[in-house]
């Protein structure tokens, strides 16, 4: 037990200090976007109706980065998020796949099936991850679309865990 305050003073202030350097650190150098970060943050922008937020985060040119699209999004399902079943990256060749939980559609796809999964492929553009192009296909061929992309990648692929690894 620390009895003299002049202790206690500087080990508080000690303290002060350290959580304001971190704070400012944190500040000065946010956390780097990742593909899983950018899936997340365009599928919420999108279902939320923030068609702006979710269009920044497209390849400009790209569907993506349409208003039209972004409505698409929002229009297929009827939710707030998506969950994602996973996301996989070649950082060497800044390509990455999101591959969404299956989810109820609010229209069927073509092949007459009510659930689907999306699959966001993304693409780094100038150190900055976004998503160049958006589908929603049935288990089946989003399974063959992921056994692509990691075969394409081969050992360059990394899985991209989720925050806090969970």
């Amino acid at each position: 037990m620390i009895s003299n305050p002049r202790h206690v003073m500087k080990i508080s202030t000690a303290i002060a200090m350290f959580a304001m350097a971190n704070a400012v650190s944190l500040a000065a150098d946010p956390p780097k976007d990742n593909p899983r970060s950018v899936a997340d943050r365009y599928a919420v922008a999108a279902l939320a109706g923030k068609v702006e937020d979710a269009m920044a985060l497209g390849v400009e040119g790209q569907s993506p980065a349409r208003k039209k699209s972004v409505e698409d999004v929002k229009s297929l399902v009827d939710a707030k998020a998506i969950a994602w079943h996973g996301v996989w990256a070649s950082e060497p060749k800044g390509e990455a796949i999101a591959v969404s939980k299956p989810v109820k559609l609010t229209n069927a796809l073509p092949d007459g099936e009510t659930e689907g999964q999306f699959v966001f492929t993304m693409v780094k553009v100038k150190d900055k991850w976004l998503v160049k192009d958006i589908d929603v296909r049935n288990e089946k061929r989003t399974a063959e679309q992921l056994e692509r992309f990691k075969k394409k990648y081969g050992e360059d692929v990394k899985e991209i865990p989720p925050p806090g690894g969970v």
